[in-house]
C-alpha cells in the first residue's frame, strides 16, 4: 500500500490539474505552435516510476471496439435497506439543533429531515443507509472542519462521507467560499446525492484545491451518483470523480464556472481522472475559462473513462480535454460521446478548442457530436505515451463552422488516426511532420 504522503500529494496536485495546465499556454497554442505542446507533466512528476508504454494494433480499425472499462455501478440507495424512524433537525425550535448530533445518534436505515435555517457542516462515517434531506434553498448549510481519511492529508470540508454505504443526501444548499472541498465522498462510500445548490473554495485559502464534489475512493473505491445540482462559484473543481474503480454517474447538471483572475490558475468543470469512471448524461457546462492562462476544460478525462451522452458544453477554453496519466502504470483514457454539443470555445487569442483528444487509444467513439463556433473543432495530438498511435472514431457528425480550423492533427511525438463515417468537416490542418496524420473513411 502506497503510503499516506504519497496519495496526499497524488491528490493535491491531481486537484490542481486545471492549474498547472496553465504551462500550454507558452507553447503557443494556436494553429500554427499546437504542434510544440509537450506532454503534461503533472500527475508523474509525483511519482517514482518509469515512463510507461502500450502497445496498440497499428492502423486497423477493429470491427467492434472493447467494452469500455467502467467501474462498479453506484449502488441504488435504500435497496436492502431497513425502514428506520424519521429523526428531525430544527436550528430554531429543535429539540436536535445541529445535523451532526443526528447523524451520531442515527442508525441503519433512519432518515434525517433538516428543516430550514443555517447548520454547520458535518461528518459521516461508518453508517449505512442513511438518508438527510434538507428543504431546498432553505436548508444551509456552511461552515466546515478540517476533516482527513486514512489515505489524504487534512482539507478543510463542509460535508464528508467516507467509509459509508448507501447514504442519501439531498435539497441542500452548501455554500461556504473557504472551504476546499464541499461534498467529499471518501474512500469506500456508495449512495447519491441529488437537487443540491452548491458552491465551495472560491476563496479557500489553499488555492490549489476550492472542489464542489470530489469522489475519492482511493484504497477503497467509491460508487456515487450525483443528479439535479447546481455547481457555481467553485475554485478549481465542479465534480470530480479519481482512483481507480471508483465509479460515478453524474446527471442533469448545471456547471458553472466563472472567469479566474489569479496568473496560471484554471478550472474544470467534471473531472475524471486516473483510472475512475463515470457516465456524464444530460449536464449543461459553462463559463470554464481562466483569463491568464490556457488551462481550463467542460470536462476533463486524464487516465479516467467518460461515458458521454446529450451534454450541453459552451463558453469554455476546452469543452473535453482528454490525456494519458503516466504514473506507476499507464492510464489512457477512454471516451464515448454520443448527441454532446460543443460550442463557443473561444479565446481573445484564437485557441478555444471542442474537443482536445490526447492519448486516446481505438475504444474511442464520437457519435453525432455538433461541435461548432469554436475556435478550432477538433485538435488531436499523440504525446508519445502510446505506442501505435492515438485514435479516434467519429460517426455521423457535424464538426464545420468553425472559425480557424474545423481538424487540427499533430503527429509531432506519434501517429495520429481519425477514422470517420457520415462526418462533415471543412478544414482540415496538420501541424508536425515526424510521424504520419490519417483521416480514413469507414
Amino acid at each position: 500500500m502506497q503510503s499516506k504522503k504519497y496519495w496526499s500529494r497524488v491528490f493535491l496536485v491531481f486537484a490542481s490539474c486545471c492549474l498547472i495546465c496553465g504551462f500550454l499556454l507558452s507553447t503557443g497554442l494556436s494553429a500554427a505552435g499546437l504542434k510544440d505542446l509537450k506532454p503534461v507533466p503533472f500527475l508523474s512528476s509525483i511519482v517514482n516510476s518509469g515512463q510507461g508504454t502500450m502497445a496498440f494494433a497499428p492502423q486497423a480499425m477493429p470491427l467492434a471496439p472493447q467494452a469500455m472499462a467502467m467501474g462498479p455501478a453506484p449502488l441504488a440507495a435504500g435497496a436492502g435497506c431497513p425502514r428506520g424512524r424519521d429523526i428531525i433537525v430544527d436550528a430554531a425550535k429543535g429539540p436536535i439543533f445541529d445535523i451532526q448530533t443526528a447523524v451520531d445518534m442515527a442508525s441503519d436505515g433512519d432518515k434525517i429531515k433538516v428543516r430550514p435555517g443555517v447548520y454547520a457542516g458535518f461528518e459521516v462515517y461508518g453508517k449505512n443507509c442513511l438518508e438527510i434531506d434538507g428543504e431546498n434553498d432553505k436548508t444551509i448549510i456552511t461552515g466546515g472542519a478540517l476533516r482527513s481519511d486514512l489515505y489524504t492529508s487534512t482539507y478543510l470540508v463542509t460535508i464528508f462521507v467516507y467509509n459509508s454505504q448507501n447514504i442519501v443526501l439531498k435539497d441542500l444548499k452548501v455554500m461556504d467560499d473557504l472551504d476546499e472541498i464541499g461534498i467529499w465522498c471518501g474512500s469506500g462510500t456508495s449512495g447519491k446525492i441529488e437537487h443540491c445548490d452548491i458552491a465551495a473554495g472560491a476563496e479557500a485559502a489553499n488555492s490549489l484545491l476550492g472542489a464542489a464534489v470530489m469522489i475519492w475512493g482511493v484504497g477503497s473505491p467509491s460508487a456515487v451518483s450525483v443528479k439535479d445540482f447546481k455547481v457555481h462559484d467553485f475554485g478549481v473543481l465542479g465534480i470530480g470523480a479519481y482512483s481507480p474503480g471508483t465509479s460515478a454517474v453524474i446527471e442533469n447538471n448545471e456547471i458553472k464556472g466563472y472567469v479566474s483572475n489569479d496568473s496560471g490558475s484554471g478550472i474544470g468543470g467534471i473531472v475524471v481522472a486516473i483510472g475512475a469512471s463515470a457516465t456524464i448524461k444530460n449536464n449543461k457546462i459553462s463559463n470554464m475559462t481562466s483569463e491568464d492562462s490556457f488551462s481550463s476544460a467542460g470536462i476533463y478525462a486524464i487516465g479516467g473513462a467518460v461515458d458521454m451522452e446529450n451534454n450541453e458544453i459552451e463558453n469554455c477554453q476546452v469543452g473535453l480535454w482528454t490525456q494519458a496519466f503516466n504514473g506507476a502504470t499507464l492510464s489512457v483514457p477512454v471516451v464515448r460521446s454520443k448527441n454532446d454539443k460543443i460550442r463557443d470555445c473561444t479565446t481573445s487569442y484564437g485557441q478555444g478548442v471542442g474537443m482536445f483528444l490526447k492519448d486516446t487509444d481505438m475504444n474511442t467513439l464520437i457519435q453525432n457530436a455538433h461541435i461548432w463556433n469554436n475556435d478550432i473543432g477538433i485538435y488531436q495530438m499523440n504525446n508519445g505515451d502510446l505506442v501505435g498511435g492515438t485514435f479516434a472514431k467519429f460517426k455521423e457528425g457535424d464538426l464545420r463552422l468553425n472559425f480557424v480550423y474545423d481538424v487540427i492533427q499533430d503527429p509531432e511525438y506519434g501517429d495520429v488516426t481519425i477514422y470517420y463515417h457520415n462526418t462533415k468537416w471543412n478544414t482540415r490542418e496538420v501541424v508536425g511532420s515526424t510521424f504520419t496524420a490519417y483521416m480514413l473513411k469507414y
